[in-house]
Parts: C-alpha cells; structure tokens; sequence
C-alpha cells in the first residue's frame, strides 16, 4: 500500500493518539514511531525504550525541551509530528549507535544500565527509567526455541536498528549531494560519502577552474569529516556555473578590455556596446547548450537501447 517504506503511515481519523504519545516525550517515543512507521511491536517498543533511557542517562540534553515540543504539536497534524521527529535526530541517532557494538557487549550495557537504575531511587522515580529493570529482566530471559539445545534471549536488534534508519531517513534534511559546499574558512567542498548511522558527512576539498569554471577535486587533499548539525549550520551551497569554453573567456576579456579602453579615450562606452554585451552572452551559452546537447542525446540512446531490450 505504501511505495516508501521510510514514509510514515498517515495519521488516523482521530490523530490525538499521536499527540499525545509525542507530548509524553522519550518515554513514550518508541510507541510514537512504531505506530507511525510500523505496525506495533511490544518486544521492539520495551528495547526501544531501554535504548533511549541509556542514551538519555549519560546525555540528558539529547530530549528536547517540552515546551518546544507543544509548540510544534499546536498544528497537530502529519507536518507537525514530523518535526517533532527531526527534534528526535540527535536521540534517534545515539540510540541506534548504542546498538553498534558486539551483541555480548551491548547485552552487558542493558544490564548495567537496569542495575544502575534499580540502585538509585531518584532514576527510578522517572517514568523513563520506572520500568527500566523489568523490560531488560524481560528481554533477557532466555526463551526455548524449537530444533535448539540453546536457549536464547529474543532481543529484536534488527527490527529495532531498521526501524531506527526508517526514521532517520524519512527525517533527514534535504542536502544536495552533487554540489560544492563552501566552509566557514572558506574553501570549497564536495561530499565523499554519508552514513545514516553516525550522521557525518565526508567533505573532499574542491578547486574551481578560473576558465571552465568547472570544480575538480584535490585528490592530494586530506578528507574532513563533519557532523550533521556543524555541516548544516556552517556549510554553504555553492551554485554551479554554466560550462565555459576557454577561447570564449578570452574573447571575452578581451572585448571588455577594448570597450573600457575605447570609453577612457572617448568619454563615454560606444553605441553598440549592449549589443556587443548580448552577442557575448550567447556566444557563452554555447558549451552549456552542446553539453546539455549531449547529455540529451546520450539519455534518449540509452533509452532506445532500454525499450530494444525490453522487446527482445
């Protein structure tokens, strides 16, 4: 029914339900995404629920404040829970590198994390971390399984690390991965790579060519690694420039030296300068239109090649 499984199910005829579990803050956030991005799972929901407890004790900033959270709620419809989701990136994102370690491991941390709790009552006293000791006491127990001597623990890592990666991708950012970025120093990036998991983008530094005014990259320079929130924030989108022909360039520069020579000596530009001007921009357009040409023709080969295949 749903071509986009990153997608979330729309909301319902009485969409309160949502609202009301994204009012509830982390503690009710694994509901809020298993409704809207999967049908419920209670063994997902309890794990997911662990995760963020563990992320948010040793990073209480990760939540967002509740008072911005309503605030966004105020529409209450499908835009405004999406917000709400991308308010949750950073938590989403910390709770699916929890799950990044050897299983020994990371079954380790959940019982650390459920003693560290049952030995504090203030943590216990928080609706987060109340049920904490139980729902890992739960997700460790060892279950029988049919044709295995070994019995054991039923904890849903991948159901849960896939649902996490369906709601970072339906919340990430639009970013154009084919541009050139511009840094806070200055120089000129393009992206080498992306990782949903870590949230990083890989920046290759990138050079312009004074007369195609094409970008290439510096293959001897060193790849920069940045975070989400520091590219988005300090990383400007460089348009691309039409292709450019370097005898055009040329011819250019020396028609603009003519005219400003001509207006020194006289006084005043000469009469046909604008038409100069307009013939110069179109003799410019002329390697963009061959480029795009080209890359028409090309596309419509593959095509026909495509269609002749398809017929055999």
């Amino acid at each position: 029914m749903y071509d986009n499984p990153a997608t979330p199910l729309p909301l319902s005829t009485s969409p309160e339900y949502y609202l009301r579990l994204a009012r509830h803050g982390a503690r009710s956030r694994s509901l809020l995404i298993g409704e809207r991005y999967r049908p419920a799972d209670g063994s997902v929901s309890s794990y997911l629920t662990a995760l963020y407890g563990m992320a948010l004790l040793d990073a209480p900033a990760l939540e967002p404040e509740p008072d911005v959270v309503e605030q966004l709620l105020a529409a209450g419809d499908q835009a405004a829970l999406d917000e709400v989701d991308r308010l949750y990136r950073p938590l989403d994102r910390a709770a699916l590198l929890l799950t990044q370690v050897p299983r020994e491991t990371h079954m380790e941390r959940l019982k650390a994390y459920a003693a560290r709790v049952e030995g504090s009552a203030p943590l216990s006293r928080i609706p987060l971390h109340s049920a904490a000791a139980s729902q890992v006491r739960g997700l460790l127990a060892k279950r029988p399984r049919l044709h295995s001597y070994v019995d054991l623990p039923e904890v849903p890592f991948s159901a849960s690390e896939s649902l996490l990666r369906r709601v970072l991708s339906h919340t990430q950012p639009y970013v154009n991965l084919q541009g050139i970025w511009r840094g806070p120093d200055g120089e000129h990036h393009e992206i080498s790579g992306w990782t949903v998991d870590e949230g990083v983008y890989g920046l290759q530094r990138t050079v312009q060519d004074p007369e195609t005014r094409q970008w290439s990259s510096v293959r001897d320079a060193e790849k920069v690694s940045v975070e989400e929130d520091v590219f988005l924030r300090d990383y400007t989108l460089v348009p691309r420039e039409p292709l450019a022909d370097p005898r055009i360039t040329r011819l250019g520069t020396l028609l603009d030296e003519l005219l400003a020579a001509y207006e020194e000596a006289t006084g005043r530009p000469p009469e046909t300068a604008e038409e100069i001007r307009s013939a110069l921009a179109e003799v410019k357009a002329i390697p963009e239109e061959a480029r795009r040409r080209r890359h028409g023709s090309m596309l419509a080969a593959a095509r026909r090649g495509h269609q002749r295949g398809r017929r055999r």
